[in-house]
């Protein structure tokens, strides 16, 4: 006992922290919800229990190095913590993985829920938390491993310097210091900041460009995922100083994301239960 312990302690310890920080994963389901269907709206609060979106939207954070999944890599059983991240290679498309990355775990949700009736009521909640959690996930720039190894030459972890302060990891920084430090407020103002059709008067563009957003699978999203994350990294070399402008360009980078993973997880979910 005192052995399973120590596992489940040391995975929980040498995992970064999440994803997007608190609000911003708030942001991001609040978003989704305010596009879903009425009959895709109805069934996610039944499967939540009247919950919002927004109460497990990190969720899967909270309890990351619990809910542990066994992974065969090099012949080798190996213990892993619920998958935050995702893998691309040289042309920046999700790579098939030995161990199950967030991209599978969203695929394999989905299509639990494809026959949600027929689940019990704790798997689909499951599946629930881990959509509205990782759908989120795999649009930070920080959770995204590269083939070229652009996200580790450039530093997940390298101290960078941005208006005279050090960065003590450029994943703390892309989390949530970033877009904090931007936009104050909490999870509505977030949302307000970054989706242009919960603002008065939206476009038709606004529209037009939502609609575009949610196009295509899973790991086609993944792709275009990580072709946007990656300019990051490329703004960002070790040991820069972050000019004005850069900062700007990389929260606005970050910003879309927000709205993109929004749109996304709206669209799985009207696709699910509508």
């Amino acid at each position: 006992m005192k052995k399973i312990f120590l596992i489940l302690l040391a995975a929980a310890m040498t995992l970064p922290c999440g994803a997007w920080g608190r609000r911003n994963h708030a942001a991001i389901a609040y978003i989704a919800e305010q596009h879903l269907t009425p009959k895709a709206y109805a069934t996610v609060k039944e499967i939540l229990h009247g919950e919002s979106l927004a109460y497990y939207a990190s969720w899967v954070d909270d309890f990351r190095g619990v809910e542990l999944l066994t992974a065969n890599i090099n012949g080798k059983d190996t213990l892993l913590a619920k998958p935050h991240c995702f893998a691309v290679d040289k042309k920046l498309k999700p790579t098939v993985t030995p161990y199950k990355d967030a991209i599978w775990v969203i695929e394999d949700s989905m299509e639990k829920l494809g026959n949600y009736k027929d689940l019990d009521d704790s798997i689909r909640l499951d599946c629930m938390k881990n959509l509205i959690h990782l759908v989120g996930d795999i649009h930070c720039p920080a959770h995204i491993t590269y083939k070229d190894k652009r996200d580790h030459k450039h530093g997940k972890f390298i101290a960078y310097t941005a208006k005279g302060a050090k960065i003590p990891k450029v994943h703390t920084f892309l989390d949530g210091d970033l877009l904090g430090a931007k936009f104050p407020g909490g999870m509505t103002d977030m949302a307000y900041y970054a989706d242009p059709l919960l603002r008065p008067y939206p476009t038709e563009a606004d529209l037009k460009y939502m609609k575009e957003v949610q196009k295509g699978s899973v790991r086609d999203w993944g792709k275009d995922i990580a072709t946007r994350s990656g300019v990051v990294f490329q703004i960002m070399p070790p040991e820069h100083r972050l000019t004005p402008a850069e900062q700007q360009q990389i929260t606005d980078i970050c910003k879309d994301q927000v709205l993109r993973a929004g749109y996304r997880l709206a669209a799985v979910l009207n696709q699910l239960f509508d």
